[in-house]
Order: structure tokens, then sequence, then C-alpha cells
């Protein structure tokens, strides 16, 4: 595990931003006391889904610490100007060292080249100004000595630093510092310049005694340094009173730098924000007090869109009368008028508000403005969806994993996009996050819902079940509200289609969830009366006691058996090391939505087994008799009812969610990422299961309970129809390469659908069912089951229900002329309606065999082609080898080519 770790940008030399260069830095200890490893890892853009791919390990630099406590303050990966593309890493420790790692010495177990020991034993941040072939120069801002700047000469094997006069906390004005400044030169121009020829002559900073040399007029005053920017040639200071202090720096090392100016955060606070319209209604009608306004900064950083530049400032706005808000600040840069306030906007979550006064928060924006994260020390990270440029008001994204850093990302698309750096240092994109962040969501395990009693374990059992129920109910409504807020702010739209998909369709499996609990729930209610006292222990715990139930209580320990078989599998596919206590394996189940199909694929070994297995044991509490023809009929009404019950909830969700207008993709997931759940195979498989069953007991229940019948075939079309149209969106969402690859596995599906609807219209003659007849033949035509169609109008023998399939079904006629040439019907084939002439003679062309050829010149001749049907039997004649057959085609031949000329 690494101690300290995060994502920096590279940049060239002249410190401009290198396109698409992004490194991930973690820190970790090393056996030998006091020594540390700074492992550098390179992420390059992806091929697909716009993802991110990152190098094994691209340097391993070795480095001491003084104390456990010393921290990094700062990473930089520079490409040096006029250095034949060679980078160098540059690290800045809290402890006040600076150290570099030339190219050169970049290997295995590499050491840094120099050390500059700044002598602020506090340092907040480091930024390289300038990196040319040999030297290196970097600005640091500390709490303690305020800005300096540190420089170190690889050639020369040289280091100096030296501190100026920076922020200051003595309350003088910006005209005052002007006034000095044009008076006797100004402090920091004398500091700078002074430096500048002491490094030139290698005569600077000590190391050795570490400590810096003071300004002329002494040592600088105190001074704390929250955060520090460099925007060449721009360089920016925030200290700890809410002072924004910017310098232009000059393209030489020996050009003195002039102060632009100094921004009060307070001033900016107290003339931009309407701070009455914050407090709560009727506190001192509306007025607030500006002198007793603080404003506590907490942090900085560059923000960028196009060529303009500029800084974004975190920090917390206090007063009395309860004004207590978390707003960032966004000042622009200019050439030459320095910072100027641009707008502020207001962060609205109760967890960042009530933490900023005790964490010490780092605010992240990416380059592209539309989003910006806020991370605190203890790796709570909040996802902002909004523009700083047009924003005034903005939601959160909470992030409950551990983040270490996060960053902006511009790949060679050139499209930005943030990386983030988690706990197990693998580093993420805002589409991996946010999908993190719905399943952390969707997959909560349960909490300790109650004490468990042994004098009343009943209270227990039914207050654990509650809570269930409770927290399906929470999971759904809080991943609505995620989506909503994602789809709101515009954060689907930055997203690919199928990292959105999962986001959104993940409530599906929420719904799902809820549906098959409200169902145990309502079957528990019905079998609470006929419970034995002890029969099962703890009524309400799925699975516990000894006794064994009566026939109305076969439904209940069926589907919680199910519950069971799925709760374990799920178990075993989850880690353990997520779970803070053993769960029973329904707990499990109910916790982990993303794995319900498996409860479908658990129904459907369930089912096989009752067709296969004559003395099926429904569970180990239940011993009924599965031929019993009452068990079967529960059987059977449990699972259709609960499948087809889930199918329905799903169903209804997704019209919600579509009436708030949030994008849901029927084809999102793809193949290889899985389907929705309205049309995954899963519950394709588990339909069509429940489906034969229907026809296995159809068989039985005809000789033992006829009067069941009818009901059994209603429940049988009910089934039918959800397979059939769960069937179509599952071979719609399959694409089409795939379904070339196994064209025999999913022709399986086509085929099942013929055949289960076949013995639903069978049944229905059986029983003279006008009515399902109608409903069989109204399912093949809307879901193409061509066999279905055919095989009714056979069975009445009704030839102008069969034109009208042809006419309506596309391309039923097609199948239709098959079906007739195979039962060689050859009179119904040539009275066919003449709108069918030209079809049946592009189908009979298509065929090249003897049957067929026969078939078309007939068919040409009943048409009055006698061109074609002459030309069509000499080349019969020719292939015929006896001379019989091939002397009447031939005589054929010429009496058409007679009819020709009349």
């Amino acid at each position: 595990m690494a101690e300290d770790a995060g994502v920096v940008v590279g940049v060239r030399g002249d410190n401009t931003r290198r396109r698409g260069e992004t490194y991930l830095w973690s820190v970790r200890k090393e056996a030998t006391p006091n020594q540390y490893v700074l492992c550098v890892r390179h992420c390059h853009d992806g091929s697909s889904e716009r993802s991110m791919e990152v190098d094994d390990l691209a340097w391993r630099l070795l480095f001491e610490k003084q104390a456990v406590t010393d921290k990094v303050a700062g990473v930089a990966v520079v490409e040096r100007e006029g250095g034949r593309g060679e980078l160098a890493v540059v690290v800045a420790l809290s402890n006040g060292r600076v150290m570099l790692w030339e190219s050169a010495a970049l290997g295995a177990e590499a050491r840094p080249v120099l050390t500059s020991v700044t002598g602020s034993g506090n340092l907040k941040a480091m930024r390289v100004v300038r990196s040319t072939a040999y030297r290196t120069e970097c600005v640091v801002g500390t709490s303690d000595r305020g800005v300096g700047l540190a420089a170190l000469d690889a050639r020369k094997g040289t280091t100096a630093c030296s501190f100026f006069s920076g922020p200051r906390e003595d309350g003088r004005s910006v005209e005052e510092e002007e006034a000095s400044e044009q008076a006797g030169g100004s402090l920091l121009q004398n500091v700078f310049g002074s430096f500048a020829n002491r490094f030139q002559s290698s005569s600077g900073f000590d190391t050795a005694k570490g400590s810096g040399s003071g300004a002329s007029s002494g040592e600088p005053s105190s001074c704390q340094v929250l955060a520090l920017e460099f925007a060449h040639p721009f360089l920016v200071a925030l200290d700890g009173s809410g002072g924004l202090w910017c310098w232009k720096l000059g393209q030489e090392v020996d050009e003195q730098p002039k102060l632009l100016n100094f921004v009060s955060l307070k001033s900016v606070c107290v003339s931009s924000l309407d701070l009455a319209s914050y407090l709560k209604p009727g506190t001192r009608q509306g007025t607030v007090d500006e002198g007793s306004v603080t404003v506590r900064p907490l942090d900085a950083t560059q923000i960028a869109k196009g060529g303009h530049k500029g800084v974004a400032v975190l920090a917390l706005v206090q007063g009395s009368d309860n004004l207590q808000k978390v707003v960032v600040f966004v000042f622009g840069l200019a050439d030459r008028g320095g910072l100027h306030f641009q707008r502020h906007v207001l962060l609205s979550d109760e967890w960042l508000l009530g933490s900023a006064v005790t964490l010490q928060l780092k605010l992240k924006v990416a380059s592209d403005n539309n989003s910006f994260v806020i991370k605190g020390s203890d790796g709570h990270a909040i996802a902002f969806a909004g523009s700083l440029e047009t924003a005034t008001e903005v939601a959160a994204i909470h992030m409950n994993k551990f983040v270490w850093d996060a960053s902006s990302f511009t790949p060679i698309s050139g499209q930005a996009q943030f990386l983030f750096l988690m706990h197990d240092l693998t580093q993420s994109t805002l589409s991996r996050t946010l999908l993190d962040m719905c399943y952390n969501i969707v997959e909560a395990l349960p909490k300790q819902y109650t004490q468990h009693s042994s004098s009343d374990p009943q209270a227990d059992a039914s207050g654990l079940l509650g809570a269930l129920d409770i927290q399906l109910k929470d999971k759904l409504e809080q991943h609505f509200q995620f989506v909503s807020l994602l789809h709101s702010r515009g954060w689907l739209d930055m997203l690919d289609m199928k990292t959105a998909g999962k986001i959104v369709r993940a409530g599906e499996h929420i719904a799902a969830l809820q549906c098959i609990k409200s169902k145990e729930n309502l079957l528990q209610e019905q079998g609470s009366q006929e419970r034995q006292v002890g029969g099962l222990g703890t009524p309400g715990i799925v699975g516990a006691g000894s006794g064994g139930p009566g026939k109305s209580s076969v439904s209940l320990e069926l589907l919680q058996s199910i519950i069971r078989e799925a709760g374990t599998k799920v178990a075993e596919r989850s880690e353990q090391s997520q779970l803070d206590e053993p769960k029973q394996p329904w707990e499990v189940f109910y916790s982990k939505p993303l794995s319900s199909v498996l409860f479908l694929d658990t129904v459907v070994a369930k089912v096989n087994a009752l067709v296969s297995q004559p003395h099926f044991e429904i569970s180990k509490d239940v011993s009924a008799s599965t031929r019993d023809i009452q068990v079967q009929n529960a059987i059977l009404n449990v699972l259709s009812r609960t499948v087809t019950e889930t199918l329905n909830a799903v169903e209804s969700w997704i019209r919600a969610v579509d009436a708030s207008c949030i994008p849901v993709l029927s084809g999102a997931f793809g193949y290889q990422e899985g389907y929705s759940w309205t049309s995954c195979p899963s519950l394709c498989d588990c339909l069509l299961a429940l489906s034969r069953l229907c026809i296995h007991y159809h068989s039985q229940w005809k000789a033992k309970a006829p009067n069941m019948v009818p009901r059994l075939s209603i429940q049988l079309h009910s089934l039918i129809t959800q397979y059939l149209s769960v069937r179509d969106a599952f071979l719609e969402a399959t694409p089409e390469e795939e379904k070339l690859r196994n064209p025999q596995h999913f022709r399986a599906y086509v085929d099942s659908g013929e055949e289960i609807l076949g013995a639903l219209l069978d049944a229905s003659y059986e029983e003279a069912n006008h009515m399902i007849q109608d409903a069989v033949a109204e399912l093949a035509e809307v879901h193409s089951c061509y066999g279905v169609l055919y095989s009714l109008c056979e069975k009445t023998n009704d030839m102008q229900r069969l034109y009208q399939y042809m006419r309506m079904v596309q391309p039923f006629a097609t199948y239709a002329f098959r079906k007739l040439i195979e039962a060689k019907r050859v009179r119904d084939i040539l009275e066919l309606p003449p709108e069918f002439n030209e079809s049946l003679c592009v189908y009979l062309q298509q065929h090249s065999d003897q049957h067929h050829q026969e078939l078309l010149w007939l068919h040409l001749a009943r048409m009055q082609a006698w061109g074609d049907c002459t030309s069509l039997l000499e080349s019969i004649a020719n292939r015929i080898p006896t001379s019989e057959e091939k002397q009447r085609h031939l005589a054929l031949s010429k009496l058409c080519k007679l009819a020709q000329n009349y």
C-alpha cells in the first residue's frame, strides 16, 4: 500500500503542458529505515471507450525521509528545453528538500542527482518554472517563510535557494507596495536579481548549513502560503489570510519579476456576494454585518480554457447569524492587469460544509471547465458537475472510495477528461469512476439493523427482513436521484454509450429484487396463519426451522430455496474482504442486485429438475410429492407469477425513467458487456423453461384434472407472450457478428418460440377455445412465427386466411411457397392470386432442381410468358439424359413458341 500518491501532468522546459502526458506517482516505504521509493508510471490514451492505459513502471526513484511525517509537497516530470527530449523528475518534500533526478541517471534504482535544502520546515507546494538542458528552476511555497526560488544545476553540481518577501499579513495595501517599489526598488526584484547573480557565480546557497540567505533589508516577514500556482509567466500565491498575490516573471532568470497586484478574498466576497440571501428567513431582517464576515481560504488551482488562464480558489465564507458557505472564486489572469475577479460558484453540499472546518481540502479543476473535484485529506472526494464560467450553484456527487488525487487528462483525441487515482493505485477515467459510484449505491452491503435477542428471535427476524425492504427502497431512490443528477447536469452526455447504459440500467436490478422481496412477503403473510408454533423456528428468516410445512407452504418454501441457492452463488462471486461480518445467503442475495439474474438461472435449474425428475425434492423442509396436482399448481403459480411480475416491475421502472427523459438505450450494454434485465438470455431461458413446464403439466392434467386445463392454457399464453417479447429484445440487442458466429444457438430461440406457441395452438383445438386460437394467431403475426400461422391455416383448411397472411406478414409468402411445394400441393400453388405471380416466379428461379424447374415452366405458362417458358423448357430438355423426357420437353417448347406468335 502506498503512503502517498498522486497525478501529475508533464510539462516542457518552457512550462507549457505536454499534450497527453500524464503520470501516476506513489511513494512506498522500503525495508531499510527511512528509505523510500518513488514509483512513477506513465499513462497514455487507450484504444477504446476513451479508456486509460498505464505502463507497468516508468521509474523507480530512491530517496530518504528525515521523519515519517514528511510528505511529498510536489512532483514534476519535465521535458528539458534544449535537452533533446530528455526527461527530469523533480520532487519536493514537506521537510524543505527539493530533489532532482536526471534522465541519464534513471534506472532500476536511481537516486537523486542533486538535493536543495530550502531551509523551510513546512513546504506546501512546488512548481517548476523553467528547465534547460542542465538547469532546473522551481518556485516553492511554504507555511513559515513565504515564497522562494530554488535552482539546481546538474552541470556544476550546485544548488541555491532564496526567499523573498511574499504575501504579507501586515495589512499593507497594493498602493503602499507600489509606492515602496517606486521609492527604493522592489524588495522582490532585488532578491530575485541578487539570487540570479549568486547562482551564476556558484556562491549562493549553502546546502551544508541548510539556511537560505535573507533579503537585503532583513528576513522577510513570516507568512503562510497555502497554495502556489505557476501559469507561465504568472506566479500566484494564496496566503493564509485570504490574499492572492500575482507576479509576472521575465523570460530570463536575471530579469526582475514584477508584482502585478494583490487581491483580498474578503473584499471580493463582500462586494460580489449577496450574503443576505444566504441567511435563514427572519434573521436580523436579512442583513449581514460585513465586519464579522471572515473568508477562510482552503486551496487554489490553475484553470485554463482555450488561450485564457486563471485561478480558482476554494474558500469557506463565515459570519454572524449562522452564515456559512463554501464558495469557489474564479479569477482571470491578464497580461497587464494581473489577477481580476470574474465570478463565484456556490457549492451546496452539507458534507462539504460541515467538513470544511476540519479537513484540508484540495481543489481539482478539469481543463475544460465543465467539472471539478474537491478532495479531503481523508480521501473523500466530491465531484461537481457544472461550468465555472456559467454555473452559480452546482450539485455534488460523492465518491466513497479513497481518492489519492485527481487531475485533468487530455488524450490525443483532444477531449478533456478526469483521471482519478484510487486507493489501490489503479487509474480511472470519469466514466469508470461514475460507474463505480453507481455500483457503490446499488451493491451496498447491509448493516446491523437490529440487536439480536435470544429471547425474541421472531422479532429479530421480522425486524431484519423489514430493514431489507427499507434498504431496497432506499437503494432504488438513491440510484434514481443519482442518475437524474447525472442527466440534468449533463454528465451522461460526457460518458460513452456503454457506460451511460450501465449506470442507468443498474436500477433495473434493484427493482427486480424489490419485486421478489414483495412476493416473498406476500407469501409469508398468507402462510403465517397455518404455521405451527415452533414449526419453523424463527418465521421470517429464509430457510429457518425444522418442521415440514403443508401444501399451502410449498410456494413459500420453493421461492425461499431458490433465493438461498442464488444467494450462495452471489456470495461465492463477492469479495469476502467487503463483508464486515458473515452474512446469510438470502441477506447477500438482497444486497447484491447486480447479480439478480442468478435468481433466473436458479429458477431454470429448478424447473428442468421438475420436468426430468419424477420425485423432485423441492427443499429440505418440504416433502410434498411433486406428482400431486395441487402441488404442481402451486409450484407453477409461484414461479411464473414471480418471474412475470418481476418483469412487469422492471418495465414500470423503465417507464418512470423514460418519463424523466433520461436516455435508456436498448442496446447500450452490447453483447460483451451483458444485456439489460428485460432482454438478458437468462430471462429468455427462464420464461422458456416455465412455458415447457406448463406444457408438461398440461399432458398430465388432461386425465387427472380436466377442469383445471383451461386455466393452465391461459397461464401458458401469458408466459409465451412474455417470452416472445423478451426473445425479440434479446435478439435485437445481440450484434449481427455474434449471431453469425454461432447461428445454431440463436436459431434455437426462434425455433423454441414456434415450438411452444404451436403446443398452445394444439391445446386450444383440443379445448375448442376460439379465444386462445385468435390470441395465438395474433402472437404469431407480431413475432413472425410463420410455422404457427401456416399450421393455423392448414388445420382450418382456410386458403383465404393463408392469402391474407401472405399479404400482411412479410416474408411469410416465401415460407408458404416452401411449405406448399414440400407438401406437393401443385394445384394450390398454381391457383395463387395473381398478386403473388412475381414473388413466386422469383422464388422458383432461385432453385435449380428438377422439381422447382417443372413448377416454374407451368407457372410461366399460366402467366402466358411464352418466351421465357420456351427458353426454360429447352434448358430442361438439354439437361435430361433420357430421350423420351427430352422429346416431351422439346415438344412443349415448340408449342410455347407457337403460342408466342398468337
